[in-house]
């Protein structure tokens, strides 16, 4: 009886293991999945953007020497592209003041399109962007945008979109240019897994952690 128990005590214990480990598997890719397919309609190219008054660049990170990475340039140079068409009239570069240290991506983003000839004035500068979901809602409650062309990689647009339409902003997403071709495990490690997590924290703030206000529209 003693055997028969420990017996059942074990497949129960293993059972009970091997269920926790499929649901921390599968939510974050369900989380995905789910955002994907939400932000499907509203992903557009450049040609297909209407002409929305702002579009929002995200930061991802700069060199040491103060020039904004591949990843960030690809970003910088969509918008550009935005601005150069007519689709938009002001750009909000958006990031961290920090990145590793002293680099400051909000400075180096604006640099870059000054550079490029998009003026001074047509810059709104959000150095509190450290994080998505922080730059979704300074749009909303420090800049009062109410819609935005969100310009980003293209595996990022679900999770950015998301949070950005929680917090009442009408948004819409514009894939960064490619300027690379990204090796498989890139994609999968990065794009995917980070990702599928990252979606997970992002549900998770806007449903306890730090949910957003009631959205009125006027």
């Amino acid at each position: 009886m003693n055997v028969l128990r420990r017996i059942i005590l074990s497949v129960w214990l293993r059972c009970g293991v091997l269920s926790l480990f499929l649901a921390g598997a599968l939510i974050p890719v369900l989380s995905r999945l789910w955002t994907e397919a939400m932000a499907r309609p509203y992903i557009l190219s450049i040609e297909q953007a209407p002409p929305i008054e702002v579009a929002v660049v995200f930061g991802a990170g700069v060199y040491p020497n103060g020039r904004p990475s591949r990843a960030l340039a690809s970003r910088l140079e969509t918008a550009l592209r935005l601005y150069q068409q007519g689709k938009v009239q002001r750009l909000i570069l958006s990031g961290s003041p920090h990145y590793h240290g002293n680099r400051d991506e909000v400075t180096a983003m604006a640099v870059y399109l000054i550079e490029r000839g998009v003026p001074v004035e047509a810059l709104l500068l959000d150095p509190e962007g450290e994080r998505t979901y922080a730059t979704c809602r300074q749009l909303r409650e420090t800049f009062h945008v109410r819609r935005a062309v969100l310009v980003t990689h293209r595996y990022h647009l679900p999770r950015a979109l998301m949070l950005c339409r929680a917090w009442g902003v009408d948004a819409i997403g514009v894939p960064s240019v490619a300027e690379r071709a990204a090796p498989w495990w890139e994609r999968v490690l990065f794009w995917y897994v980070r990702e599928s997590l990252a979606t997970v924290r992002a549900l998770l703030d806007l449903l306890w952690w730090e949910p957003p206000p009631p959205v009125t529209r006027s």
